[in-house]
């Protein structure tokens, strides 16, 4: 039996591209190795309407998401900038329920979902699924952060998440826990749920995620844990996305976030451009419209990327003494200021805003060694640039 693709992966860029591409008459086969789509489920789950729009999925918001009210930013000693997210629109959502929504489509759309059914390997015009050979054009690799690493594991870092029930997490507040010592290179995070409880995580180079995670819980009082996933998060940037007959699409091609590795929008919206380049490449035979679609993603989300890389070189070198420092100097007013952003992504810009680095600069200078500038957008001497929000990783 033939396709004109097969996609390996069924999380949400590959699934998005699968639809993409049935949509527009070609035969699809998504190939998932798991046993349900949405499971294991890796993300934090928090995404914003807008975005949730443009990639075709807002009705999908309905299952299981709850508004953001604020995010709260903690020093290691416990200093807190709270910030508000009304504006935002940003919902924590199920992203069982949300990949679930994007197979439905894919598969009203023409596209053949099997579970259970892993892809094993490319050999001339043919992918091997599971045991059986089937004939194919284009294979799309869509099996997340473990495919990037296997092409490079620097940009990778051990991450834990619980599905936890406890009073002490809020509502409506995610929180956002910075520790150089604890978390090094990343941080600790808190996001609440409609269904009472909320997912916890932790991620760091070089330490132990889980243990990690377990000392938080100590450290809040009581709790019950409900589910335990173990999964690094892609922070190394976006990766070549098209090699020769295969297309990297969502963390396989690295466009996952690399301030919080989140990546429901940049790496849906691989999946959607891939799959229309795709398409428009199997209807004219002509590479061009094959690498449009590296471009287009390129174009969409290349240069805030790459001040998000700036930002990420800068802050991993700044211990624990340098954050407080930070924390200490942000100025009266700034959340005010950051919670009247329309955005909630946690973009570069925002990093240095939200540790108060454009009003400080001079006081942070001999800790940064001015590496944050590149991370900074340019803007008028009498105003920092236009703030943008933070986000926990996985997949936001």
């Amino acid at each position: 039996m033939g396709y004109d693709v097969v996609v390996a992966g069924g999380g949400i860029a590959g699934l998005l591209c699968a639809r993409e591409i049935a949509s527009r008459g070609h035969g699809v086969l998504v190939a998932e190795e798991g046993h349900e789509v949405g499971t294991p489920e890796h993300c934090g789950g928090l995404a914003s309407i807008a975005g949730l729009d443009e990639m075709g999925l807002a009705h999908g918001a309905g299952e299981g998401g709850h508004a953001i009210a604020s995010a709260l930013v903690a020093s290691p000693s416990g200093k807190e900038v709270e910030i508000g997210a009304a504006r935002q629109g940003v919902l924590e959502l199920d992203r069982r329920g949300l990949d679930k929504t994007a197979a439905r489509q894919a598969a009203r759309s023409g596209a053949e979902i099997r579970t259970g059914a892993a892809f094993r390997r490319r050999e001339g015009g043919a992918a091997t699924v599971g045991r059986e050979e089937v004939g194919c054009r284009i294979v799309v690799d869509a099996r997340g952060a473990h495919a990037a690493m296997r092409r490079d594991g620097s940009g990778a870092i051990p991450a834990a998440q619980y599905e936890v029930h406890a009073d002490w997490i809020r509502g409506g507040r995610v929180e956002v826990l910075l520790d150089a010592e604890k978390y090094p290179g990343f941080f600790a995070w808190v996001i609440p749920s409609a269904r009472g409880g909320g997912r916890v995580g932790a991620a760091g180079r070089g330490i132990n995620a889980g243990a990690a995670l377990e000392a938080l819980l100590e450290s809040r009082g009581r709790f019950s844990v409900t589910r335990k996933v173990f999964a690094p998060v892609w922070v190394g940037g976006p990766l070549e996305a098209v090699r020769g007959d295969t297309v990297a699409v969502g963390d396989a091609a690295g466009q996952a976030k690399p301030t919080t590795a989140g990546g429901i929008f940049s790496c849906g919206m691989g999946g959607v451009l891939a799959g229309r380049a795709i398409s428009a490449y199997l209807d004219s035979g002509d590479r061009k419209d094959l690498l449009a679609y590296e471009r287009a993603w390129k174009g969409r989300f290349g240069a805030e990327f790459g001040r998000q890389l700036a930002a990420r070189r800068a802050l991993e070198n700044l211990d624990n003494a340098a954050l407080e420092g930070l924390f200490a100097a942000i100025a009266p007013g700034l959340a005010r200021e950051v919670s009247g952003s329309g955005d909630f992504d946690f973009h570069a810009a925002s990093i240095a805003k939200l540790l108060g680095i454009r009003g400080v600069l001079g006081a942070a200078k001999a800790v940064l060694g001015g590496k944050i500038r590149g991370a900074v957008r340019p803007g008028p001497a009498r105003a920092s640039p236009p703030p943008r929000r933070a986000g926990p990783p996985g997949k936001v």
